[in-house]
């Protein structure tokens, strides 16, 4: 590389970095770690290292550093950087327009090119080539938004942007965008139709359009003004073709075409997709065209969803307002914005329950046979301080358990399931959930609010058996270190007493792990897997690995 380095610590006006260095290893680490036996020599050798091309700074004994690799600047194009190399010596270069603004051109270690045209209005790339020789150009919009995109290929192979328009017209007298209107009133044609695609005049011969109608809110309420029903969101249409211009037949082109309706916080608040064509609703007449539509999603005031809606076939693109259709859960938030509690459509829920140094998980078995109106943790979601109702009772009552179980609730049984050994199925799987409700696991944290000991509970249902109703707790533990890497897992386990886990705990070490000075895993044991070593090179590549029954791995590239 160009140029030499200064002395370490030293710097000159242009404070240009020659190289830099992290020191990964030391030797008392590698003799720690990398042996099968204290006191045996180490499976890592000086050569081993050179040859992964760590580093040993002169004056700075017993460390392995990893060099970051080095740039070359060019003084006539404000010292921007024109090539690099790695640690291995494999060298990238980098050329610049003759402003030093934009890049031109890439070429890697292996001569491999990347060309670039770049349109200066936006500062942007227009053209890319990669290094096969094919093309794939941009469009860019009078607001700098692409707005097309062709896949060229070589010569006379793939798509163009010749005739592409990138601003479609606007009609100052009606204040209306032709183009647009003329195009959302009729997207697409039924597939029998012998008619060219509406699409097809906005596309022309690009591969990708992207149309948007950013000001439709304004325009739907400025026409509109004291009827909400009649204003719209902005949108944004691709329209895709399916078959390249160079390879078309006689037959009109297809064109795959979306509709992404988005808010005015700029989230994506419903899709309209093209679908084939058939029914709406199940055993309705044929659609065609058909589109299906994103799931309605209900947001809270900060943001968050609180309820999401199942896809649905509509016989329209247009945005269409709140259609709720299938189920859908329904999120409850602390005021944290956290998640605290979950309600399912089939009546059951579940809860986290957070406090400064753990979190407590209720899964819906956990909570198959509570009352979430007597559950400290949910009612004040589902009634006011007064007992008037936040949430229809529909939602939730009867619950999960008790239309299974309850004699109340036999005709509502015998309504959905009518088959009796259905009901039968239904009842026992309920009552068999029972026995493991109100078994739920605790996460203990940290100062940095890092999981450190992990408890689950379990109940043993086994009738006639010494250990029937029996609860237990298991717990796991984990040991970080400084940098918050994983050192140690312990779990725990009752001894035997007459072949029945009864006796006391004993906790062991399930998996162990040594990291380098990077947090790079360098070695890890568990009780199945037995020992493995991994030594890789400095660019994070495996190199070397060996396993507990001296088994060397070698990978070359």
């Amino acid at each position: 590389m160009d140029g030499h380095p200064l002395a370490l610590g030293k710097v000159e006006s242009l404070a240009l970095p020659y190289a830099s260095y992290q020191v990964a290893l030391s030797d008392a680490l590698i003799k720690t770690v990398f042996v099968k036996n204290e006191g045996a020599p180490s499976f890592v050798t000086d050569d081993m290292l050179t040859e992964a091309q760590y580093h040993q700074e002169p004056g700075i004994d017993g460390y392995w550093w990893v060099p970051a690799g080095r740039q070359a600047f060019d003084p006539a194009k404000f010292y921007l950087p024109h090539r690099s190399s790695d640690p291995f010596g494999n060298f990238s270069t980098i050329a610049y327009d003759k402003h030093g603004l934009l890049v031109t051109q890439t070429t890697d270690p292996v001569g491999n090119q990347i060309l670039a045209q770049n349109d200066y209005r936006v500062l942007q790339p227009a053209m890319l080539t990669d290094p096969n020789g094919n093309r794939s150009t941009v469009a860019y919009d009078a607001l700098g938004l692409v707005v097309g995109t062709a896949v060229m290929g070589k010569n006379s192979e793939g798509d163009s942007l010749a005739g592409f328009r990138p601003d479609l017209g606007f009609d100052e007298l009606n204040h209306q965008r032709d183009d647009l209107d003329r195009f959302f009133d009729r997207p697409r044609l039924p597939r029998d139709s012998d008619e060219p695609p509406p699409g097809m005049a906005l596309l022309a011969d690009a591969t990708t359009r992207i149309v948007y109608d950013l000001h439709r809110f304004h325009r739907t309420q400025t026409e509109h003004p004291d009827d909400p029903d009649q204003w719209q969101p902005v949108y944004a249409a691709t329209l895709a073709r399916e078959t390249h211009v160079s390879d078309l037949e006689a037959a009109h082109p297809q064109i795959q075409i979306s509709f992404s309706y988005s808010d005015g916080f700029g989230r994506e608040i419903q899709k309209k997709v093209m679908a084939e064509p058939g029914p709406i609703a199940e055993g309705g007449e044929n659609a065609d065209p058909r589109w299906v539509g994103s799931g309605w999603t209900i947001f809270n005031n900060k943001g968050k969803p609180v309820r999401q809606f199942e896809p649905f076939f509509s016989a329209s693109h247009a945005f269409e307002f709140a259609h709720q259709t299938g189920v859908s859960p329904i999120l409850f938030y602390d005021p944290l914005q956290r998640v605290v509690a979950t309600l399912h459509p089939n009546h059951t829920y579940e809860k986290v329950d957070f406090d400064a140094w753990s979190q407590t998980t209720w899964d819906v078995n956990d909570t198959a046979t509570f009352d979430p109106r007597d559950d400290a943790h949910v009612k004040g979601f589902l009634v006011d301080p007064e007992g008037e109702p936040r949430l229809a009772t529909s939602e939730y009552i009867p619950s999960w358990y008790d239309v299974r179980t309850k004699l109340t609730y036999a005709e509502e049984r015998q309504r959905r399931w009518p088959a009796s050994n259905i009901r039968t199925a239904q009842t026992r799987a309920a009552q068999q959930t029972a026995v493991h409700v109100d078994t739920p696991s605790t996460v203990h944290l940290d100062p940095l609010g890092r999981p450190i000991l992990t408890l689950a509970r379990n109940r043993v249902a086994c009738a006639d058996h010494s250990l029937d109703g029996k609860e237990e707790e298991i717990y796991t533990r984990v040991e970080l270190d400084i940098e918050g890497n994983q050192r140690q897992v312990w779990d725990d386990r009752r001894l035997l007493i007459e072949h029945l886990p009864m006796g006391e705990r004993e906790q062991r070490i399930v998996m162990q792990y040594y990291y380098d000075m990077l947090g790079n895993r360098i070695h890890q044991a568990s009780m199945e897997a037995g020992a493995r070593w991994m030594l890789n090179d400095v660019l994070g590549k495996h190199l070397y690995a060996w396993d507990g029954r001296e088994h060397i791995f070698t990978t070359t590239y």
